[in-house]
């Protein structure tokens, strides 16, 4: 099997793949927006995965600043406590 021949059934099976998928790779259009929906694809999963440290990030400021809150009460309720005692 020489090059041009591996060429050939790597061209054709792509061009089943994509047929299989619904997607005419033949014409020019059609793979500019498959390469759009690729890369909208990735924007998307990159935009949750910030979305998703940027949540949790949140979440535990707002527990550590609750934390904070508490602490800071149960002190001054105790310090109120044997000033006036």
């Amino acid at each position: 099997m020489d090059v041009e021949q591996v060429r050939t059934i790597v061209r054709v099976t792509l061009e089943e793949t994509f047929t299989a998928l619904g997607a005419d790779i033949k014409n020019p259009g059609e793979v500019k927006e498959i390469q759009q929906d690729f890369a909208w694809t990735r924007s998307t999963r990159q935009l949750m995965r910030t979305a998703k440290t940027t949540a949790i990030t949140a979440l535990v400021g707002a527990g550590v600043t609750g934390l904070a809150a508490v602490l800071w009460h149960a002190i001054s309720v105790a310090r109120a406590s044997n000033l006036g005692g």
